[in-house]
């Protein structure tokens, strides 16, 4: 379990953070109150979307969804529902790849369609088709990997 700062333990703030449009999203961790969090940007307003149990990143994809690395006994990635879908309010988790070598950091290809996710434990990052919900070790021979991200790339056919 995650414990507090107060004796020099393992840290139990915000694990991750993610910014679309006018809202963050942050993996928060208080000791045994973990949750994925709304922060409006405008107001600082700060809204649960969900519980979590210990949680090490976030990412934010489409307008739907965001993916959380659960780390845990077992690793998880995550989908939580940002909107309500029928049958699937808000907050609603589903678990998209389990058993991961501990995972820390996460981050979407909304072009490419693909959710990549570290395992630090592995020193590799595997990557999901969101088509297809397919895993596949994308690149291995990393050095403990702890954080993640998609930069924007050139779509023009032209590729200038």
């Amino acid at each position: 379990s995650l414990r507090s700062t107060l004796g020099g333990e393992e840290e139990g703030g915000p694990h991750g953070l993610a910014v679309q449009g006018g809202f963050a999203y942050v993996s928060d961790c208080p000791e045994g109150a973990a949750t994925l969090t709304q922060v409006n940007l405008a107001s600082g307003a700060v809204m649960n979307v969900t519980t979590l149990t210990s949680p090490s990143g976030c990412a934010v994809g489409g307008d739907s969804y965001a993916y959380v690395v659960e780390q845990g006994d077992v690793g998880q990635l995550v989908r939580v529902n940002l909107v309500d879908k029928p049958g699937a309010p808000r907050g609603t988790k589903v678990v998209m790849l389990d058993n991961l070598a501990g995972p820390m950091g996460v981050a979407v290809d909304v072009l490419g369609g693909y959710v990549h996710v570290e395992e630090r434990h592995k020193n590799q990052v595997q990557r999901l088709s969101l088509a297809t919900g397919v895993a596949e070790v994308f690149t291995t021979g990393l050095n403990s990997p702890i954080g993640l991200g998609i930069v924007g790339r050139d779509t023009s056919s032209s590729g200038v």
